[in-house]
C-alpha cells in the first residue's frame, strides 16, 4: 500500500508541474502574439514636418536678433554650442544655390527660403568680434573643416570610399563666404583665414584625392584674399617645402604649379613678414602652425574644448 501511494503522489506532483509549465508557456506565446499585432509608431511620421520647420525658423529669427544685441565672448560653452547649431542648420537643406550673403535686418532674414541661407546669415553675425576675436570660432569650427574636406566628425573619408560630391559644394560655399568676409578687410579675421591655409598645407592627408582638392581649396581662398597674402603664401611655400615631412613636400609639389599659373606675383614683394631666414624657421613654423587653429575631434559635440593657441 505504501509503495502504491508513493507512486500516485509522485505522478500527481509531476503532472501538476507539467501543467503549470505548459500554462506559463502558453501565456508567454499569447503575449508574444499580442505584441506582434501592435504596430510600433513611426517616429518620423509622428512629427508634423511643416510645424517643426516653422518652429526652427522662428528659433533662427530669435537667434538672429539676439546675436546682434548681446556678446557671447564670456560664455565659452554657449558660444561653442551656438556655433555647432548654426553649422548643423546648414546641413538640413544645403545646396549649391544656398545664399551666403550678409543679411542686415530681420525683415530680409525672414524672407530667406532655406535654413542653409539662414545658417550663413547667422554665421556672418556670429563671426563678429563681439563674440570671438577675429571670428576664430566660426573659422575653426565651420569654415576650416569644410575647406579640408573633412566629415562632420573631423575625419577624412576612408581610402576605400570616394569623396562625396557634396563636399565640393561645401567647399565652394565656404570660398564664397570667405570672399565676402575678406571684403570687410578686418585684419584679425584675415589673419585667421590665412592660418587656415597654413593648416591645410601642413595637415593635408597624404593621398592624391586629398592633395588635389586641398590644393584647389588653398588657391580658391588665396584668390579672394588681398594680394599681399599671395606673396606671404609663396614665402610659406619656400619654408614648408624644405621640411622632412613627406606629406608636406608632396603637397608643395601639388600646389606650386597652381600658384605659378594663377597668381600675379609681379611687382614689389608685398610679403607681410621677413622670410629671409626661411630655411632656419622650418621647425618653428611647423610647430606653431600645427597648433594654430586645428579643432579637436573630441570637441565636435562637446562644449568644453577649444584648441586655439594663437
Amino acid at each position: 500500500m505504501f509503495d502504491s501511494r508513493e507512486v500516485n503522489i509522485k505522478n500527481k506532483t509531476s503532472g501538476k508541474g507539467k501543467n503549470k509549465k505548459k500554462q506559463q508557456q502558453e501565456t508567454m506565446e499569447t503575449d508574444a502574439i499580442e505584441t506582434e499585432d501592435v504596430d510600433e509608431p513611426d517616429i518620423e511620421e509622428s512629427f508634423d514636418k511643416e510645424k517643426v520647420k516653422s518652429l526652427f525658423g522662428q528659433a533662427s529669427e530669435a537667434l538672429f536678433v539676439l546675436l546682434n544685441k548681446i556678446s557671447l565672448s564670456t560664455y565659452t560653452d554657449i558660444r561653442l554650442m551656438t556655433t555647432l547649431l548654426v553649422r548643423d542648420m546648414a546641413r538640413i537643406d544645403m545646396c549649391q544655390d544656398s545664399n551666403v550673403e550678409i543679411i542686415e535686418n530681420l525683415e530680409n532674414f525672414k524672407k530667406l527660403p532655406r535654413l542653409s541661407d539662414r545658417s550663413f546669415a547667422l554665421m556672418h553675425r556670429l563671426i563678429d568680434g563681439r563674440h570671438t576675436a577675429g571670428g576664430y570660432m566660426v573659422i575653426s569650427r565651420i569654415v576650416y573643416p569644410r575647406l579640408a574636406y573633412w566629415t562632420f566628425e573631423l575625419d577624412v573619408i576612408p581610402s576605400s570610399s570616394a569623396i562625396p560630391v557634396s563636399f565640393d559644394t561645401w567647399k565652394n560655399l565656404m570660398v564664397k563666404f570667405v570672399r565676402i568676409r575678406a571684403e570687410k578687410e578686418d585684419k584679425k579675421e584675415l589673419s585667421y583665414i590665412f592660418r587656415v591655409l597654413e593648416n591645410l598645407y601642413q595637415r593635408c592627408t597624404d593621398r592624391l584625392e586629398y592633395r588635389t582638392r586641398l590644393a584647389q581649396s588653398v588657391l580658391d581662398v588665396l584668390l579672394v584674399l588681398p594680394r599681399k597674402y599671395h606673396f606671404e603664401f609663396v614665402h610659406k611655400l619656400d619654408i614648408f617645402s624644405r621640411t622632412e615631412r613627406v606629406a608636406v613636400r608632396n603637397f608643395s609639389i601639388e600646389i606650386a604649379p597652381l600658384l605659378l599659373l594663377n597668381l600675379d606675383l609681379s611687382g614689389p614683394d608685398q610679403c607681410l613678414s621677413d622670410c629671409a631666414d626661411g630655411a632656419e624657421k622650418v621647425n618653428e613654423e611647423s610647430s606653431r602652425v600645427g597648433d594654430a587653429i586645428l579643432p579637436d575631434k573630441s570637441s565636435t559635440n562637446s562644449p568644453t574644448a577649444e584648441r586655439w593657441n594663437v
